[in-house]
Parts: structure tokens; sequence; C-alpha cells
């Protein structure tokens, strides 16, 4: 099954730091010239298609912000403008952490990009410097020290500073809670379950650019992940039936069409796979109310939907449970 892809639901994340992995992480910033020693790893949990628990850590994803470069014209920043705004990061998040006699590499690179700032009105792309750092609880400090004028002594606004470093991932690569995370390619931490894997049934994507992509309802056992995709010598996290590693760029939900009118997208997709489940067993599709106002409506005419009525009959019967006791 080398071809098909990884899917797992996603419920919930965190991420952690970590000694890079030569297979999957960076090991030397061109950027600084130096080597990496340590990089943040998003880790989702979730479930498969065919219902395996699995923990997958995400490599090549940095914490960032933006600040506005406010060069002469239309000239672009310089490779020496860069390594000094590094430079000047460093030495003031170290002084700001009480360690100003030892020096530490705290960004990972400034890359130069193009926008348009949100606030206000602007007839033409600016550019700014993307600020990328290896960890993500040093990105609101970094701010302050940009707002107060610590940074090659002058007053420097940050941009999306506030934005929490999952939030970024999440937003970046198309990601919704409970929505399906989708990796072209992925690696296996041993030891993998044992036994004979199930047919491969697969189904489409839908809404997607790429509409010849599978997902993969397998699973994935001994039997049905070859040698090419596992990892050796990496010792597992957690309990999960299945622990993998996979690279940000391998993430195939950035790729995929965003449709509007869609209030939780994650929600979005539970629905659509209860749809199929019905249609599979050949069952009428769930019922659906399409706005708070036909819930209004049905409240005032005394009938509500048989799965309502069951909810709030649950309810009320733990309520008097626990006033019982």
């Amino acid at each position: 099954m080398e071809s098909s892809t990884f899917s797992v639901r996603i419920v919930t994340a965190d991420f952690y730091s970590e000694v890079p992995l030569r297979t999957v992480d960076t090991v030397y910033s061109e950027g600084r010239a130096s080597s990496v020693r340590r990089v943040p790893v998003v880790r989702v949990f979730g479930t498969t298609p065919a219902g395996q628990k699995a923990c997958v850590h995400i490599h090549g994803l940095f914490p960032y912000l933006y600040v506005a470069y406010d060069g002469e014209g239309d000239s672009s920043p310089t490779v020496e403008l860069l390594e000094q705004l590094a430079f000047s990061i460093d030495n003031a998040l170290q002084v700001s952490l009480g360690q100003g006699s030892r020096q530490q590499h705290h960004v990972f690179k400034i890359t130069p990009v193009t926008g348009i700032p949100y606030y206000g009105y602007h007839s033409h792309p600016r550019t700014f410097l993307k600020i990328l750092l290896y960890s993500p609880m040093l990105v609101p400090r970094l701010a302050e020290l940009l707002r107060n004028g610590a940074i090659m002594q002058k007053l420097l606004e940050p941009y999306e500073a506030h934005i929490p470093f999952l939030m970024q991932v999440f937003m970046d690569y198309n990601l919704y809670g409970m929505s399906f995370l989708n990796l072209a390619s992925v690696k296996f931490r041993l030891p993998l379950p044992a036994g004979e894997g199930d047919a491969d049934s697969s189904f489409s994507l839908s809404g997607s650019s790429h509409s010849n992509r599978q997902i993969c309802r397998a699973r994935w056992t001994t039997s049905t992940v070859i040698r090419g995709q596992l990892m050796d010598l990496v010792p597992r996290q957690s309990k999960c039936e299945l622990e993998l590693d996979a690279v940000a760029c391998d993430i195939l939900n950035q790729y995929e069409e965003v449709t509007g009118g869609v209030a939780n997208p994650g929600i979005a997709a539970i629905w659509k796979e209860e749809q199929k489940r019905c249609s599979t067993l050949g069952l009428p599709p769930p019922e659906r109310l399409t706005s708070p106002g036909k819930l209004l409506v049905c409240c005032v005419a005394g009938v509500l939907p048989r799965a309502v009525l069951l909810t709030w009959s649950q309810v009320h019967l733990a309520f008097g449970c626990v006033h019982s006791r």
C-alpha cells in the first residue's frame, strides 16, 4: 500500500521540542549557517478510517511572526541585513531570558515575503520579513521585544504574533478538528500490529483539486506496511496502535479547495461520512437541520427531530439521577 494516502481523523493535537531526526527533520540551517539542536514537532492523535488509533508526529513546522520591511524604494532586504536582524533577535532573547553571557540561536531563518497589510487601505503589496523560531514559547516574548525597540534599536510592529502555534499550523495547512489529516507519505515506528490487513478499499476525497487522490480504509499491519515505510531505532512515545512520522510538505489538505458557506468544516466532514455510511447500508440519509430557525419553528409547532428528543431525554435523565443522590 505504498501509494495509498494515510488518513487520520484529528481528535486532539499538541507539540513538543525534540532533537532533530535526520530522516524527517532539518538538521542544518542555511540562513544561520549552523547545525540545528532542537526543533518543534506537532503531534496529532486520532483514528484512521479503519478504526485504528494513531499518533502522528509532523516535522518541518516552525512558529513564526512577521515584521514590515522599511527598506527604501523597491529594494529587497540584503543577506547582511537578515543576518544582522537574526543576530540582534538572538542576543535580545538571551538577555531577556537572563542568559546574556551565553550565545544560542533562537531564529531558524528569516525570509522576505510580500503581502497586503490587513489594516487600512493599501493599493500595493508590501514586503514583510517572516521570522521563524525554534520555540513556540518565545513568540510572545519576541513580539514584546520588537514593540519595545530592543531589536536593532528600532520600534517594530509584529504581525500574527497573537496566533498560537497549533492554530498557525491548522490555518496554513487547511486542517480542522474532527476532519481527516491526509498525508502523501509516512514512516511507521515499530512495533506494528500483527495480523492480516483488510482488503484495500478506498474512497475519493470530495471537494479536492486532486480528484484522483484516495483515502485508504485498509488496516495498517506488519503484512501491509512495506520496509521502506518503517522508522528504525526511533522509540515510541504513545500507547496507540499506530505511531508514525510525517513531513509537513506531505500534508495534502493544503491543496484541497476551500468552499464557503460551512461554519465548521470539521462537523461537515462528520456529516459527509455519516451520509456515505447510510448510503452504503441502504438507510435513509440522516436528518439534518439547515438552520437554527428551523429548530425554533419545530419547537413552536411541538415537533422535534427524533435525535434531538433522544438527546434531551438523556440529559434530563442524567440530571435527575444527579439530584436524586
